[in-house]
């Protein structure tokens, strides 16, 4: 899809504050408007609006990558040591095999 023209940037914009003037009108004139049927449209957002959303996702994320890096590097320091065959028989002597 080819990028967006200066002129398509401008008239987006401008129907982006027609909208929102549209929103910010007297409830009379909000009715008026309701009465026509529209696709549905998602509320412009503010600034503040966007600092607000949740992002608790993130702490879960980040708490199951930290869990999961530490499994794998406790993977690989076993391996390392189980690969030196002294450690093999300082384990097998430990179990009296």
């Amino acid at each position: 899809m080819p990028p967006k023209t200066k002129e398509q940037k401008i008239l987006a914009r401008l129907h982006r504050l027609q909208r929102l003037q549209n929103l910010t009108q007297s409830p009379a004139r909000v009715v008026e408007t309701e009465t026509v049927p529209t696709a549905p449209t998602k509320p412009i957002e503010t600034p503040e609006e966007n600092l607000a959303e949740n992002y608790s996702y993130v702490y879960k994320d980040l708490r199951k990558i930290l869990i999961l890096a530490s499994i794998a590097v406790a993977t690989e320091i076993i391996l390392s040591l189980t690969s030196s065959f002294s450690f093999v028989k300082l384990i097998l002597r430990v179990f009296n095999i």
